[in-house]
């Protein structure tokens, strides 16, 4: 048995738990980082009953320099491979760096510029993944990314990769960014309980006093964003009006279809609600979720009728499941994660999102179990409810789902791709060059434009460019973005990665139209 198996039988044997990592911590690390998939390592160890603890002790056994230049280093760049794998990384990443025992020692010699090459780039790579983990508080690394010694470090270092990293984290830090108009009395926050400074904190689903506001909702001006004084905000400013303009269309077209529900509480015969109303109903208890749900599925309130559903009329009993997951009648009533409003003595209580379990609309009488956004919305919406005398819900036909996405995704943005290239270029600037250049393709080819590019691509034919053509290819590989346009007839797609396996190139992307004098030619 060679080292590097013995490694890995160890690595094994100590995430099974039949070798203590205690005596072994490096020879552990040693075979975490030969394993050959970054993603089914990681797998294991979060699967493993010893993994994380084991990962953790080692990281934590030594925090000299050398360690960190050394075999600390090329275990963390070895998980970061694995970025793919979202909250299952993160699980194995936060449990190396909270406490932040290694964690600082891993700042403090950065700062010291005591790493070498991969060390610094590993630790770049590390601080901008941890600035866009999701559902994650990152503010501690935010604000360690904003140290200037930190920050000036990473900026000015002499290594591509990590000045790569740092305008990764540039961006990342200005999308967090306090708006421009965040302190201005016009601006937002203070309209109602669901106005809010900061977007991310929205709920995406309205409030009932969102929904009966009659102030007018905070928008910016286009102009702002064009404004050298907000320079430094623009792109959380960018990100912030993208949401609250979207967010007002969905608004729009809810209140509509709301109002005549709110001004007449849906008595008006020639425009009532168009989607379902159910009356009569009283609170029958709170639904948590079986217990494969519970992890995953938001509390519920459970609202029990007082009459059969008419739907039901002429269905047999041992029939109602089946006519509601089959029939399409029966299939549409009460459509899952649909929007709904609870209304409590003619006045709107709240609104909320349907949970659709067949189990209890199947029952005699029937229960629904409707889902209110935020812990505090939910907590007056019981109490109300429980002193309520007459109780309704009402379904809305407003495609909340079809919204829902993309805010979501804003919410969440830590970094908005080609933002200086597209979204705020400036006339004058240069378009950067790939943090990666493919130095096999270009050199050879700036020099002999008219070469034979088939050893370069290793594409089965023979692939000769004219002069332009070559001028494109080259400009469209040596910047980060490119447009080239030409006479259809040839349809060639260099997209990111696409050479990955041979130059391990992942940033670049080229889309190309042209033809050669020998008629269509495709490069890949």
């Amino acid at each position: 048995m060679n080292r590097n198996q013995q490694l890995n039988k160890r690595f094994l044997d100590i995430l099974s738990g039949s070798t203590d990592v205690e005596r072994h911590k490096t020879l552990f690390l040693e075979g975490l980082s030969l394993q050959e998939d970054p993603a089914a390592c990681v797998s294991k160890i979060v699967e493993s009953k010893n993994g994380l603890s084991a990962v953790q002790q080692a990281m934590r056994h030594d925090l000299s320099a050398k360690f960190i230049n050394g075999l600390g280093s090329t275990v963390i760049g070895f998980l970061l491979r694995a970025n793919d794998l979202g909250d299952v990384l993160d699980t194995v990443l936060l449990h190396i760096l909270d406490p932040p025992i290694f964690w600082n020692k891993f700042c403090e010699e950065f700062d010291k510029g005591n790493l070498d090459k991969n060390a610094e780039s590993v630790f770049a790579q590390l601080l901008a993944y941890l600035l866009r983990m999701e559902n994650k508080d990152s503010s501690r690394y935010r604000d360690r990314a904003k140290q200037p010694s930190i920050f000036n470090r990473l900026t000015s270092s002499e290594h591509p990769e990590v000045r790569a990293a740092a305008n990764l984290i540039k961006e990342i830090l200005s999308t967090a960014s306090a708006t421009s108009a965040a302190s201005t009395p016009e601006g937002p926050g203070g309209r109602h309980d669901n106005d809010f400074i900061n977007f991310r904190d929205i709920s995406i689903v309205p409030t009932a006093d969102e929904i009966q506001c009659t102030k007018k909702a905070f928008f910016r001006h286009a102009a702002l964003l064009d404004d050298p004084n907000s320079k430094e905000t623009r792109i959380a400013d960018y990100l912030d009006n993208t949401f609250r303009l979207l967010r007002e269309d969905m608004l729009y077209e809810l209140k509509e279809e709301l109002q005549p529900i709110l001004a007449k509480n849906g008595n008006d015969k020639k425009k009532g609600p168009r989607g379902t109303v159910i009356e009569g109903l009283c609170i029958a208890g709170v639904y948590t979720g079986s217990d494969d749900q519970r992890t995953r599925t938001r509390h519920g309130i459970v609202l029990q009728c007082s009459v059969d559903f008419k739907i039901f009329h002429k269905v047999k009993d041992s029939d109602r499941k089946n006519f509601l997951k089959t029939d399409s009648r029966g299939s549409k009533f009460l459509s899952h994660q649909s929007l709904a409003c609870l209304i409590a003595d003619g006045q709107l209580l709240a609104l909320g999102t349907i949970l659709r379990m067949e189990e209890l609309l199947i029952k005699k009488p029937p229960s629904v179990v409707i889902q209110i956004c935020g812990e505090a919305s939910f907590v007056k919406t019981l109490l109300r409810l429980n002193a309520a005398k007459e109780v309704k819900l009402v379904q809305t036909n407003t495609a909340i789902f079809s919204f829902e996405p993309v805010l979501r995704v804003l919410q969440t943005m830590k970094v908005v791709p080609l933002v200086e290239e597209i979204l705020f270029w400036e006339n004058g600037i240069p378009i950067c060059s790939p943090s990666v250049t493919i130095s096999q393709i270009t050199t050879p080819l700036a020099r002999n434009p008219s070469m034979d590019i088939q050893p370069l691509l290793g594409t089965p034919t023979s692939i000769k460019l004219d002069g332009a053509q070559a001028i494109s290819l080259l400009t469209g590989l040596n910047q980060r973005v490119s447009l080239i346009q030409g006479p259809p007839g040839m349809s060639v797609q260099l997209r990111s990665g696409t050479l990955s396996n041979q130059l391990e190139c992942r940033d670049w992307q080229v889309i190309y139209w042209g033809t050669t004098r020998q008629g269509p030619a495709r490069l890949l």
